[in-house]
Formats: structure tokens, sequence, C-alpha cells
């Protein structure tokens, strides 16, 4: 569109121009669609700044730039792209199931975040959302109307500086199983700014576009483990109770810290349970009641930790 300074055929009334113009609906003119593209007849009555008269009716034609196109205000201009990370798993097989975590590997705080995700809705059902390390990720940053298409849109806002997005954390995990067989590393997950612009904002107002870039993973359901610490949650999904097996190598500390959350964080469980040696096996005896839905659990012995995802049917 290029820069303008005012919309055609409309007489600047003060300096800088009204954000908003009221017509009396009764006016005669029209009002096109696009009026830095189409003729923009004044209707013969408006006012600049807000109606006198409540009891008017009115039209309310918001003047403005939608797309940020002409903005000559550089801090409202992208500084540049920052990275997301995902991950492809290599040769899924069918119903396989893959939990994968959406980061942020930027190298500045983000207090905002909204982005347009596209999977193949052909090769991947999506199972689930659930939170991660980012504070105030809740069910409802997520737009899921049109998941079975394989789109998703999320935005996320913090409103506390110590729950701004870092870099390295994982924004979320996005769950989904595999509906056939695919040879090599299939990449479930790009960036789609026709569904949503993808952008992001630091604390100081500075906005940012967004990409994202996924890494040949074998991760399933699990994280991948501490360097002395494996843990399996079986079986997975379940229609039951389900159970952990914790191996650890280090048998400095006789106990473990076990951890179950909803999706978006709502404690469930916490437990000590005694080591007994290198391999321990831990029943979720509420597991069997939990209703069907996606949920977390974390093990930590000592300084080591992992967690994972649990799928209930």
């Amino acid at each position: 569109m290029g820069l303008i300074s005012e919309l055609p055929g409309v007489p600047m009334m003060n300096n800088p121009p009204p954000r908003w113009w009221y017509f009396d609906e009764n006016s005669t003119g029209s009002l096109p669609a696009d009026p830095i593209l189409d003729q923009f007849t004044l209707p013969n009555t408006f006012w600049q700044g807000s109606p006198s008269n409540t009891g008017i009716n009115f039209i309310a034609v918001k003047v403005g730039d939608l797309n940020n196109s002409h903005n000559t205000d550089t801090e409202l201009r992208p500084a540049g792209v920052l990275p997301l990370r995902t991950e492809a798993l290599v040769r899924p097989s069918l119903d396989e199931y893959l939990s994968i975590p959406i980061r942020y590997e930027g190298d500045v705080s983000l207090s905002a975040l909204q982005m347009g995700l596209r999977f193949d809705a052909v090769n991947w059902e999506f199972i689930g959302v659930s939170a991660s390390d980012v504070a105030q990720v809740s069910a409802e940053c997520f737009n899921l109307n049109h998941v079975t298409d394989g789109e998703i849109k999320f935005a996320w806002f913090c409103s506390l500086p110590d729950d701004n997005a870092r870099p390295g954390q994982t924004l979320f995990f996005l769950t989904l199983r595999a509906k056939k067989a695919v040879k090599g590393a299939l990449s479930p997950l790009q960036v789609d700014d026709s569904m949503m612009r993808s952008i992001a904002y630091t604390p100081e107002g500075v906005m940012y576009n967004l990409n994202i870039q996924a890494e040949a993973s074998r991760r399933t359901l699990d994280l991948p483990s501490a360097p002395n610490l494996q843990v399996v949650c079986a079986p997975n999904p379940s229609s039951g109770a389900a159970s952990l097996t914790i191996n650890t190598a280090n048998e400095t500390s006789p106990t473990a810290m076990v951890w179950a959350y909803s999706a978006f964080g709502t404690r469930l469980l916490r437990r000590e349970i005694p080591l007994t040696g290198r391999t321990t096996t831990f029943q979720f005896p509420e597991s069997e009641q939990w209703p069907a839905g996606l949920y977390v659990w974390k093990v930590k012995i000592g300084d080591e930790k992992t967690e994972g995802r649990l799928i209930k049917q």
C-alpha cells in the first residue's frame, strides 16, 4: 500500500488524524470495504472524537493500518526472527505415540507470543497438549476448533516478569499418534502465518517473527532420561492403572520423589517412595480412576530428574 498520511477524500481535520470516525447511519454516501483502494465518499454528517448525542444511531469506522505494512514506528516492526524447535520422529510406526516439545531457543525473554501451527493430519492424529516450563500456559491459550484438519492456534501472555518465557524453556508439549508407518524422519509441525501471524514480544515491547525447526528424535511419550535415571511408564496408553519402572545407576539416594499432574499443571499426586535397588516399580493406584486424557508424571532422585506423558483412554 505504501506510506500515506490521509485516507483519500477524507479531510484532515486535526493533526494527528482521529483514530475513529463516526457517521450518522442515515447519512448519504458509501462506506467501502477498502477506503485505501476505493473512492471514499464522505457522508454528509460526521463527528470527530466521540458522538455527543448518544441517541443518534451511528457507524464507527476505525482508521488504521491493519497489517502494519506502512507503519513508520520502527519499534512496531519485527526486530528479527526468533527460533522455536520441535522434533521429527525417525521412522514412526503405525499407532506410535509421540510427545514433542515446542521449545523456545531465542536469546531474549518473552512476555507474549502467538502462532499458528499446522501438522500433517493425514499422517498424525491429535491426542492433546500439555503445559511444561512456561508459566500461565493453560487450556485457554489454545484454539483447537480445527485440530482435525491439523490446525492449532496458540496465544500466550504473562503479566508477571518472573513468568516470562526464557531461552531454552519448553512452551508446551504436543502429543500425536502416527496414523501410518513412514520411512525416514517425519516432521509433523510447521508455523503457518496464514492461519495466525506468528510473532512474539519482549517485555520492552519489541516484536519478533517466529519460525520453527525440527531435529530428528526417537522420543515417544517419555522425555530423554537423565544420565543416571531412566523411567518407563507402562502400559501407555492405558485404560486402567499405570506404573513407573525406575532404573537408576546411582544408589546414593534411598528414595525417589514422584509427582503426577493434569495436562495443565493441577497436581494429582506427590509421593516419596523407597528405592529397592537399581530397579523399582511404582504403581499409580489412583491412575485407574483418572478420566480419559493426557497426564504428566515426574520423577526426581537426588539431582537427577525426568518426566513423561501418560495417556488415559
